[in-house]
Parts: C-alpha cells; structure tokens; sequence
C-alpha cells in the first residue's frame, strides 16, 4: 500500500511539474510567457504572435509562429479573401478599406476589442502598446539596453528581440548585438522563448492600395502604436515602433499616416 502511495505522489508531481511548466501558447490563450514592464508601474505579456486576419471568414487569429510572416499575401488579400493578412491600416474597424479617410483616424480602434481565436476568444482582452510603452520597454525599464537586439532565426527570419525583466540565459545572447551575432536554429531559438524571449519578425509594409506591394520583408519592423499623432503634420498620422536590419537603427517612437499597412502585436495587462 506504501508503494501504491508513493508512486502516486510521483505521477502527481510529474503532472503538476509538466502543467507548470508547459509553455504551448494553444494552451495558455495565445500568451507567451515571459513579463515586461512598459512602466514604472505597468507589466505585460505578449501574445503569441503577429496579428493575423482571415476576410473569408472575418476571424482574427495569432501568428502560431512568433518567426514567420504574410509578406506578399498582404497583398493578394483584395483578389483572393481567403489568404490571411497581417499588415493593418492603424486602427480602422475593417482590414480591407482603402478609402481611408481622416475621420477613420480621429479616434484609435483597437485590434485587441476584436475576439481573436487562439487569444481566449473573448473581446477587449488584449490591447496595444502606447509609444510612451514601446519607448520605456526599449529605453525606459531597468537593464532596457541589456535586454534587447536583433536575432536571426534558421535561414531567413529576422527580428528584434526583447527579453524579460527577470531575464536567465539559456543560451548566448549579445545585447544590442545585431542579426549576424544572434544567430539561432529553430531549437534554440525554442530555448529563448520558453525562458520568456519575445520575436518582432521584420514583416515589412504596404499602403492601402491593392497594386501596392509589400516591401521591407526580412528587413524592417513596423509596430503600430495606440497614438494617434497630433502635431503639424497632420490629423492623419500615427505613431509606430520602427526598427531596421540594415542600418542597425531602432525608433520606438516614428510616425506614419495611418493608411499605412503595419505589424500588430498585442499584450495582456499582468494584474
């Protein structure tokens, strides 16, 4: 009976030790699990992925893979609705309009209002990044210049990496290094993710015309923000997260009309 007993207790320790620490976003909503501070007093996670849409169907998903990205397919988008998107005009309710006006950008939509499929499925769950957040996760917070740089992942994926505030190395990371210092297999890159490591692939951009093609792919990484810009250039302007693989250059805090097509990435508020 004492054997009986015990072994029990192992098999619940096995499962409480796997639950604990099994890191598939399907299973913990979309979010991914490391935390951020974007204030002196704010944390957040970060969704799983890019946010991804599907016309046909009118659902909103999360990337399954923080690496990857729609490039072209943004634009087949108009000529054939059943290709996903993954670029958006900043913060208008319907992915595909083009006849964007200045009225659509008076006042910011969220994308995390929208139910996302693989995100818990429930309205205003998730939210975006204000600039003054994207700023202090990249400048603002303690040891900020230690917990970023660019990586490539396998081939081809490029991006900008943020780690945690409570960031532990399993493997080799330069701060601030560029793509070709933080190079990684698709294994190690797993081993940074599961330590709570978050991937902004360079997914590039596209205008809201449909004979405009998507550009800047393995390259450069545009992030909208939830602020509109009220300055001399116009009502029409919003702020973006900005970084770019070939002048090694970042900006958490550019500005583009909001017609523009760009990334979304959403987080979840840590209560």
């Amino acid at each position: 009976m004492k054997k009986i007993f015990f072994y029990l207790g192992i098999m619940l320790l096995a499962v409480c030790f796997a639950a604990c620490n099994n890191n598939n976003p399907e299973e913990h909503n979309g979010e991914l699990t490391g935390v951020f501070s974007v204030s002196k007093s704010q944390q957040v996670i970060f969704s799983q992925g890019n946010l991804q849409y599907l016309p046909t169907d009118k659902i909103w998903e999360f990337s399954t893979s923080e690496t990857n990205a729609k490039g072209a397919d943004n634009n087949k988008v108009y000529t054939d609705p059943a290709k996903w998107m993954d670029l958006f005009a900043w913060g208008a309710k319907d992915p595909l309009r083009q006849d964007l006006v200045e009225e659509d950008f008076v006042t910011f939509y969220d994308w995390g209002n929208n139910k996302i499929q693989n995100g818990g499925n429930k309205a205003k769950t998730w939210r975006t990044l204000s600039k003054e957040e994207w700023a202090y996760l990249y400048g603002g917070r303690e040891n900020a210049s230690k917990l970023r740089g660019f990586a490539t992942v396998g081939s081809a994926a490029i991006g900008y990496v943020f780690l945690p505030d409570n960031w532990a190395l399993p493997v080799n990371f330069k701060a601030d290094g560029d793509p070709d210092d933080n190079k990684y297999t698709s294994e190690e890159w797993e081993a940074l993710s599961n330590a709570g490591a978050v991937f902004l692939p360079a997914a590039g951009y596209t205008f809201a015309d449909e004979s405009a093609e998507t550009d800047g792919v393995y390259k450069s990484g545009y992030y909208w923000t939830s602020d509109p810009y009220e300055g001399e250039v116009g009502d029409c302007y919003a702020f973006y997260f900005y970084y770019n693989d070939g002048y090694q250059s970042v900006n958490p805090e550019n500005i583009a009309h909001g017609s523009n097509r760009y990334s979304v990435r959403l987080v979840k508020d840590v209560k």
